[in-house]
């Protein structure tokens, strides 16, 4: 049971990186990556370590943390918390 968890998570990453490939194959020179993609390599997050997407798609690590870290703030967010996450803690703080 444990292996079909893991082919159908090497799957994911591997249907992923070949979207990819297919993408660098027919870009032209020095083109951003499509927003797309992008999605796909953040929405793997969930599965894989940062590391492990950006070595195997061959994409930035710095940039692939930032937007992951752009779609949790989103999500939290759109979830109703508008002010910052310490708001609350800072101000107990500074009233003890």
């Amino acid at each position: 049971m444990e292996t079909k968890h893991l082919s159908a998570k090497t799957t994911a990453i591997e249907k992923v990186k070949e979207q990819f490939e297919t993408w660098r194959e027919v870009r032209e020179n020095r083109t951003k990556i499509p927003e797309k993609l992008w999605q796909a390599a953040v929405k793997l997050s969930s599965d894989y370590s940062l590391n492990e997407i950006s070595q195997t798609l061959h994409i930035n690590y710095s940039v692939l943390k930032e937007r992951i870290h752009k779609k949790i703030f989103q999500s939290f967010r759109i979830a109703g918390n508008t002010g910052s996450i310490f708001g609350k803690f800072r101000t107990r703080v500074r009233q003890n």
